[in-house]
């Protein structure tokens, strides 16, 4: 079963839908990419800016504010941690699908 797995693994991976699977992987990898380098610039420009301007300072770059009790660089660690955990789930649904179709053909053949 897994020599077979592994056999239909090329196959799946060219397929339609492992190619757009692949584009929506690219896609994310490319919208994080650029969300982390303006997260880098931003957390680069607070230290600068009085704790008191902080928060408007957020406000003006990404629509938001930290909720109560939230420091600026806290929320800047908390939006990078989620910014790592969509490029995480985005991989891992590429690999689902990938998989999926793999056992797809794994059992039309059998």
């Amino acid at each position: 079963m897994l020599a077979k797995f592994l056999e239909a693994l090329p196959t799946a991976a060219a397929s339609p839908f492992a190619f757009i699977a692949y584009v929506f992987l690219v896609a994310t990898f490319g919208y994080l990419t650029i969300s982390q380098y303006r997260l880098r610039n931003i957390a680069r420009i607070i230290t600068a800016v009085p704790e008191s301007d902080r928060a408007a300072l957020l406000a003006k770059e990404y629509n938001t504010t930290p909720t109560a009790g939230m420091t600026a660089q806290e929320w800047i660690a908390a939006r990078r941690q989620a910014l790592f955990f969509w490029l995480a789930m985005a991989a891992l649904m590429c690999a689902l699908i990938i998989i999926a179709i793999a056992f797809q053909h794994v059992y039309a053949v059998t």
